[in-house]
């Protein structure tokens, strides 16, 4: 069971709040190992971002589960809102976000929805 888990981004405009590391997966990986978290959180780029045998070992190695991935990228790079104005554009939010869902359901992590919800 996860109790605590902590967010890497590698999203470099999104770097510093609210995240709590950022750009290096496995520095954060090792850093929240040894603080004594249970999982991490990906903040990153596309599902595409992370190689997914890498970012196994990266887990195993460092007793960690992956609790969530952010959608957010989505919204910070892409412009993309599930209320953007046109529909080209909310199927654009649509198709990222279910990406993600795939990415980190691999895993049994969740998605998390949020400035891809729109303002």
């Amino acid at each position: 069971m996860i109790k605590s888990y902590v967010t890497i981004t590698l999203v470099s405009e999104a770097r510093g709040r609210p995240f709590v590391f950022w750009d290096d997966l496995a520095a954060g990986c090792q850093t929240a190992n040894e603080l004594g978290f249970d999982a991490v959180e990906i903040f990153a780029l596309s599902p595409n971002a992370v190689l997914p045998d890498q970012l196994r070992s990266l887990l195993e190695h460092n007793e960690l589960q992956l609790a969530a991935v952010g959608t957010g990228a989505g919204w910070v790079i892409h412009r993309l809102s599930l209320t953007g104005a046109d529909a080209a554009t909310r199927d654009k939010a649509k198709a990222f976000i279910y990406s993600m869902i795939d990415f980190g359901g691999t895993y049994g992590a969740m998605a998390v929805i949020g400035s891809m919800q729109g303002r």
